[in-house]
């Protein structure tokens, strides 16, 4: 049987320890599929939205390391929109040269910057051999009417040099809000480029949902195609002889569930991707050194990690009625 001593790295270097490291999702799975639907009937543009710590920040990177190798052929750009008191186009621009990777990100007139940008953008089509390109925007209930209708004189440049700029937007139930407000307002043009399909970023729903991410763990190797997969990692012994963290979603989902209603939460049970992932790693780096080959999960310790995530805390101090700006 393997030993701690063949570990292919060290225990402080591993993705776990350091939190560096995604996995997929119910969400990010019909995330996903939403993205290949509007690739395939050219909608332009859709909003994904949810509360704060659901990870969809994460949920975008992981996206994008998926669709990079899915389809070579496909520019994806992740914007992080800013937080400002008085919109800038020059910043603005900016802040897309920037995504886009740009040397020259500042620098002359905002007519100068957008014809840089426009470059810049026709350049990473023609080098994928591509008439698309995807535009994640994280936290995008900071942008103002006014940059959408910047974002939309280059949708509508790159148009007639016939590439789609095909844009997710990403943010917190605000973006959902200000969907409803452009359409009072009469502003559909924004709406029709840029928010045509809506997904609610939902947490984890059920036990199945646990089980599905608890899986991830069991299989995602590190290094990959090691034969060390996240689970094995750190109790190698008790995954050797039959430990799997994949059928433990219903006593993870139980322990969460007792604590939302011991700390007298309002609404269903709903989990947080941050907050079910730092129990995880709880257990994965608290117990390594109680590995062995009779070692299982019990609910003391489900309920034990799921303390330490602050789940029951942090969901104290934001009432699901609140929207975090």
């Amino acid at each position: 049987m393997t030993n701690a001593q063949e570990r292919p790295l060290s225990l402080d270097r591993h993705p776990v320890t350091l939190r560096e490291y995604r996995i997929p999702t119910p969400t990010l799975e019909a995330f996903y599929l939403l993205i290949v639907r509007s690739l395939r009937f050219k909608i332009h543009g859709s909003i994904v939205y949810g509360r704060s710590r659901f990870g969809k920040s994460s949920g975008i990177d992981f996206l994008e390391q998926f669709l990079a190798r899915k389809d070579k052929t496909l520019p994806l750009i992740k914007l992080a929109c800013q937080r400002k008191k008085t919109p800038s186009e020059s910043a603005f621009l900016s802040n897309i040269l920037s995504a886009a990777s740009h040397a020259a990100t500042s620098g002359g007139t905002p007519s100068a910057l957008r014809i840089r940008l426009i470059n810049r953008l026709r350049e990473i089509a023609e080098r994928y051999n591509s008439n698309r390109i995807v535009l994640f925007a994280d936290d995008a209930q900071r942008l103002a009417q006014i940059e959408y209708e910047w974002l939309q004189e280059i949708h509508d440049t790159l148009a007639r040099h016939r590439i789609a700029l095909v844009s997710f937007l990403v943010g917190t139930p605000l973006l959902r809000g200000q969907k409803s407000l452009f359409q009072s307002q009469g502003e559909e043009q924004i709406v029709a480029r840029f928010m045509v399909d809506e997904l609610p970023f939902r947490g984890l729903l059920s036990a199945q949902d646990c089980a599905t991410c608890l899986t991830a763990y069991d299989e995602t190797e590190e290094p990959p195609q090691s034969g060390w997969p996240y689970t094995r990692f750190f109790l190698h012994k008790a995954f050797d002889s039959g430990l799997r963290l994949g059928e433990e979603g219903a006593p993870a989902w139980d322990a969460f569930g007792d604590a939302h209603r011991q700390a007298r939460l309002p609404g269903d049970v709903e989990i947080p991707m941050d907050y079910f992932t730092r129990a995880v790693e709880y257990i994965l780096t608290e117990y390594v050194g109680q590995d062995n080959d009779r070692f299982r999960l019990n609910r003391a310790i489900w309920d034990e990690a799921v303390k330490y995530s602050g789940f029951s805390h942090a969901l104290e101090l934001v009432s699901p009625g609140i929207i975090e700006p």
